[in-house]
């Protein structure tokens, strides 16, 4: 037979407590009236059972009165002692650390304004402006890196010059790639035709005399002479003037003032006599270029000069006319 349950025992044992105090009370009722109503007035209190109904699976044969009820067999702890085979939990799988996702350079236009171009360089046309503040992703680049691509919020490639005075790039830009598209550069403008400025000639000065000459003589003298006759336009001799006289470049001093009436210039050696009213004279003729005016009695230049040169090798005399406009 199937050995009885604890739930089988605990029913047996709460049949048999009821039966006992059933028993009791039957036995104290004799006692008379008072004892039953004291009883009835101070009832024992006894704890109820409430048997938890349990479904069965099967049906339960009642014990047999000769055969105690077995108690369930207690499992041994060996039993639930883990196999020393068990497979060891399999190891956490290393994270993978994420790539960093590339930064993409930038330009900022640094200056107030900063033109935008149809291509790298100031000879393509302009499309637009960016202002200060304004950053554009760089798309590529020119061969020389001082321009870059890039687009415009309307989506227009454009190109902005990579100048620290207009723009700054953001981030390293050695790996922006050279464009290969880049657009045809313009022709090159024909310069304007400028009007050249006439040099206006300086006027030459008005003097009072015009000086002519000069008259170069032989002469056997290594002295310079100078003769010059100073008239009016009628011929009539004019005195107080004086020759200003320049050697090599250098003042060389004025000659003796002009005389009212002429003396003869003569040279006995070539048979040139000539009337002459002023006389200058220097020591040798030595090789050097000479420059010769006439001048008033301040000082101030009265003609136009007369150029000549000298050389020992070849000695002359000189003449200058003067003749009052």
């Amino acid at each position: 037979m199937k050995s009885f349950s604890r739930i089988h025992i605990l029913l047996i044992a709460a049949v048999l407590l009821l039966f006992s105090v059933a028993c009791a009370v039957t036995s104290s009722s004799g006692e008379g009236d008072t004892a039953v109503e004291t009883v009835a007035a101070q009832p024992t209190l006894h704890p109820t059972f409430t048997p938890t109904a349990i479904q069965p699976t099967q049906p339960t044969q009642p014990p047999s009165p000769t055969q105690a009820p077995s108690l369930p067999t207690a499992t041994p702890a060996a039993a639930v002692t883990s196999s020393p085979t068990d497979t060891p939990p399999p190891p956490s799988p290393t994270e993978v650390p994420a790539t960093p996702t590339p930064t993409i350079p930038q330009v900022e236009v640094t200056a107030p304004s900063v033109n935008l171009r149809r291509g790298p360089g100031t000879n393509y046309a302009r499309v637009g402006k960016a202002t200060q503040g304004q950053k554009f992703e760089i798309l590529a680049r020119n061969q020389a890196g001082d321009w870059f691509q890039i687009q415009t919020a309307k989506g227009e490639t454009v190109w902005i010059i990579n100048d620290q005075r207009w723009t700054s790039p953001t981030a390293a830009v050695d790996g922006v790639v050279v464009a290969q598209a880049i657009p045809t550069p313009p022709p090159t403008p024909k310069p304007r035709p400028t009007n050249t400025p006439v040099p206006i000639p300086t006027p030459t000065p008005s003097y009072p005399f015009q000086a002519s000459g000069p008259l170069l003589n032989a002469s056997g003298n290594s002295f310079l002479n100078i003769f010059s006759a100073v008239q009016s336009k009628d011929g009539s001799w004019l005195a107080g003037y004086r020759l200003a006289t320049r050697r090599a470049g250098a003042d060389t001093g004025f000659s003796e003032v002009s005389r009212p009436g002429p003396s003869d210039a003569t040279c006995p050696d070539c048979g040139d006599n000539r009337q002459q009213n002023i006389k200058y004279e220097y020591p040798n003729q030595a090789p050097a270029d000479w420059e010769v005016w006439l001048v008033d009695g301040g000082g101030n230049q009265m003609s136009n000069s007369i150029k000549f040169s000298t050389n020992p090798g070849n000695l002359q005399w000189i003449f200058i006319q003067f003749t009052a406009k």
